[in-house]
This record gives structure tokens, sequence and C-alpha cells, in this order.
């Protein structure tokens, strides 16, 4: 299998962040009211820098978004983990977003009262799906407190090997809240043990050792990992609390020589522990290439600790 050729539906719908196509679909208008210090009912959302909206943090949000195939009815994707890097310089707003499917967004742009207008671009977990320069909005609600806020969007997806190239998501991408306190950090060299079952025939697959090392940008991380008997794979996604979700893609030879598969890591950190530990669930599923045990499931947990 060619994981660039495996962009599933339900893991491309869900991506994010959403907003603008160069078919000039139309953006949804902001819902938030426009907001100046002086009219703060709450002061403390306010900059020390002329009197500005603080956004600076991370947000996160479920999101929910509508796929428009070419030509055919809107199908409703399933909902996705999102979490976004806000930083704000001035009027000037930049925002680094990831789902827990893999796909990584950036958008800068300038901020008026409680709206911002932006240009984004955004890529699958191997780039074989993107889309650059499409319009994004954001509207905060300054009315409730904590405050909240909503991105529209409208984009097409592109690329030669996207399973959905050409088709176009659009809505609101959820209703984002602040995190409070620190992004734990995760970065280093970490190792571990898995135990799994293939499905069929579900058998036990035993128990594997791994090691990998996680990179990490604000809420942004990344998986390098290495697994006995030559398994390599990679993952990405966000943080939020002590919990991270991760898409991957990786390659498989006990199954085939040429075996490559696409899944999921879930990895839940003691935050209190000293050096951090924690466990993990996955899910794979095995591609065409995989000889007797193409399409199979591989399901399983595991623990893991930093160096």
């Amino acid at each position: 299998m060619n994981f660039k050729r495996s962009c599933s539906v339900a893991s491309f719908l869900a991506l994010v962040l959403a907003c603008g196509s160069n078919s000039g679909s139309s953006l949804g208008t902001p819902s938030a009211t426009q907001a100046t210090a002086e009219d703060a009912p709450n002061e403390s959302i306010y900059s020390a820098h002329g009197g500005r909206l603080d956004l600076t943090g991370q947000w996160t949000s479920t999101v929910s978004s509508l796929l428009v195939p070419p030509g055919s009815p809107p199908v409703s994707p399933p909902a996705i983990l999102q979490s976004l890097d806000v930083q704000r310089r001035g009027e000037e707003i930049r925002l680094a977003g990831m789902t827990s499917n893999g796909y990584l967004s950036e958008c800068w742009g300038l901020m008026r009262g409680s709206s911002a207008w932006l240009k984004c671009s955004l890529a699958s977990l191997d780039h074989s799906c993107y889309a650059d320069d499409w319009p994004a909005v954001i509207a905060v609600n300054t009315a409730v407190s904590p405050i909240t806020l909503t991105i529209s969007f409208s984009w097409i997806a592109l690329g030669n090997s996207c399973a959905i190239e050409g088709w176009q998501v659009l809505g609101y991408a959820g209703t984002f809240v602040r995190q409070s306190g620190p992004i734990l950090d995760v970065a280093g060299n970490w190792s571990g043990t898995a135990t799994g079952t293939i499905t069929p025939p579900g058998m036990s697959l035993g128990t594997t050792t791994l090691t990998y090392t996680a990179t990490q940008r604000g809420s942004i991380v990344r998986f390098a990992v290495t697994e006995a008997g030559g398994v390599t794979y990679t993952c990405a996604g966000p943080i939020v609390g002590n919990v991270v979700s991760t898409a991957c893609e990786g390659s498989f030879p006990p199954f085939a020589s040429t075996c490559t598969a696409t899944g999921s890591v879930t990895q839940t950190v003691n935050p209190s522990a000293n050096p951090l530990t924690g466990t993990v669930a996955f899910t794979w599923t095995l591609g065409s290439d995989c000889g007797p045990a193409s399409g199979a499931t591989i399901t399983g947990t595991g623990t893991d600790a930093r160096q």
C-alpha cells in the first residue's frame, strides 16, 4: 500500500482549521460582537498593550465540518480533536494548529476588535494532501467568561495522491476554549513495551520492545518510533493536558518486506512521575502490501517511560 494514496475520507474530513478555497466560496460571517477595552466586562481579557484582546495560549476544540465532493451531496465528517497555539503581537496574530489525525496548519493575519482575518496553509502527515493560501476568519465571543472563539472556513483539498483532491471542506471549526496552565513538555527519548492482537484471526502478537524520540513545538508533538523486528513509524498530533492524540504511518516488515500501515496512538502521561511515564493505546490497519495479513487490524496497549 502506498500511504500517500491512503488519505482516507474519515481522516481528511476532520481536518481542521479550515477555510477558504480558490473557487470563490464565501466565508461565514463572524458572530461575535466587536469589542474594545472600554466595553470590556472583564478587564483581564485585554492585554496591557493598547487594550488589545489577549488570545495568547493554547486553544482546543472538537471540530466538526462538512465535506462536499464535486457534483455530489455533502458528507458529514466525524468530529476530531484540534489544538491551536495562538500568539499575538500588536495587531498581528499567528496560529499553529494540529489535529489528532495528523494535520498541521499555520495561519497569520491581522486582528481588529474581536475578529481576525487570516491566510492559512495545511498539510497531512505525509504531505499527500494539502491546501495553501486559504482565508480564515476568527470570531471571539467576549460576552462569556472565559472567552471562546470560532473559526469559519471553506477550502479545497489539493494533491495528486490525495484521496479527496478537489473536494471542499467548509463550516465552522468548533468552539475553542483556552487551556489553563503551561503545556506539558514530553520531548525527549522514551522506551517501553507494547502488547497487541491482530484481527483476523484474533491472535495475540505477544509483547514487543520499542524506543522513540518525541519532539515538541508548543502543543504539537511528533514521535519517531522503532520497534523490535524492524517496525518503524512516525506519529503526529496535539497534546491537551496530559494526553497526546496522534495519527501514525509506518512500515511493518515482519508481515512482508513492503508492508505499510496507518494507525493512531494515544499516550496518557503521568505528569507527576519523574522521569515521566505513560500508558498507550493503539490501533493499526495493515495495507494491501502486507501479504496474507493485508487489511488486518492490530490493537493493543503498552507502557513507556522517558529516559
